[in-house]
């Protein structure tokens, strides 16, 4: 999984799923020639990508509620002029 994962395309909205044709590729490149072995690899590696998907979105959201509540606490601070010395 690890190995496969560093194969997603990460955009703006965060990471995207493992590409069924990574899994086919990485089953090539490790001469998997069984069809029973491709299909359990593809639903395995698809539950795993799920859970960790799942996983990082809610990292990213709880960042962004963070860094929201940081901004509207800043927000409130009284901004008066600093009294500079004579």
């Amino acid at each position: 999984f690890a190995t496969l994962s560093r194969t997603r395309v990460v955009n703006q909205t965060g990471p995207q799923p493992i590409l069924p044709s990574e899994i086919l590729s990485y089953c090539q490149l490790l001469r998997i020639t069984d069809e029973f072995e491709h299909r359990d690899l593809l639903f395995h590696i698809t539950d795993l990508d799920i859970l960790w998907l799942k996983d990082q979105f809610a990292k990213m959201e709880k960042s962004r509620t963070e860094a929201k509540k940081e901004a509207e606490k800043n927000a409130k601070k009284p901004r008066g002029r600093r009294r500079g010395r004579v």
